[in-house]
């Protein structure tokens, strides 16, 4: 029996653990509470993937997940020039429709208004568990159809710095029409429109990589996705460093205070 991990995976899980404890704080917006909870046990059920859908989602998320883990694993923060793979893009949309798709919350309650909103037909959303593969492969066409003239480009967050991403169930984030695939605390796969990509460009064709270097860059984020999460009206968990999560609780206090 398999104890599958039913929305984030445990590789990401493991990116805000403790390397010695394997475990790593979360907050409940239900109650404004700091948790701790273990990487390997954290939101899992007994075969909740058939076996076949299991194979699925490693080779259609981990794989692919674990490939932009390596173009990050040698990303050297203050270097000017990054290279990324063609593949990058493909890999990015790809986990982010499958991730989607593992949170029918999000499906019901907030994707019409974000960015991906009428991006898929209604009849093609289902649980991951119970989708078909043909509609699962139908979803990511339209999504690469929707981010024709997209690019994709790292993000990073210096570790110096007193705040990092968050991880909500979606595992991305998104504002105004930039989605960030959060991979750590200190770095996202970044998917924004081309033309504002463009500025990332040195005349002889080199990328540098975006950086997020103050708070007020970061808060936008911060408060779009936990009205975002409180709308959805379902137990929600936020996974973050725990100095960071203290700070949503402010912010959650601040919502909750002007409704």
């Amino acid at each position: 029996m398999s104890n599958d991990h039913i929305i984030i995976p445990k590789s990401t899980l493991l990116q805000f653990s403790n390397p010695k404890s394997g475990t790593f704080n979360y907050l409940d917006l239900a109650g404004n509470k700091i948790y701790t909870a273990h990487a390997k046990t954290y939101n899992t059920c007994k075969n909740y993937y058939p076996p076949d859908k299991e194979k699925y989602l490693s080779s259609q998320i981990e794989t692919p997940m674990g490939r932009l883990r390596t173009i990050l694993s040698s990303f050297t923060y203050g270097e000017n020039v990054i290279q990324l793979p063609k593949t990058v893009k493909q890999d990015t949309i790809r986990c982010i429709v499958v991730q989607i798709l593992r949170n029918p919350d999000y499906i019901k309650k907030v994707q019409a208004e974000s960015v991906f909103g009428g991006i898929i037909p209604w009849q093609l959303y289902s649980p991951l568990h119970q989708s078909d593969y043909n509609l699962i492969d139908k979803s990511i066409e339209l999504f690469e159809r929707a981010f024709a003239n997209y690019d994709v480009n790292i993000c990073v967050i210096n570790q110096h710095n007193d705040f990092s991403f968050i991880l909500p169930p979606e595992h991305f984030l998104s504002t105004g029409r930039n989605i960030f695939l959060v991979l750590s605390p200190y770095h996202a796969i970044l998917l924004l429109p081309a033309e504002i990509n463009a500025k990332y460009y040195s005349s002889n064709g080199y990328l540098a990589y975006a950086e997020i270097e103050s708070y007020s860059e970061i808060l936008p984020l911060y408060s779009k996705t936990i009205k975002e999460q409180i709308n959805k009206g379902e137990q929600c968990h936020i996974i973050g460093l725990k100095d960071q999560l203290q700070k949503l609780q402010i912010l959650i206090k601040e919502y909750n205070a002007a409704q």
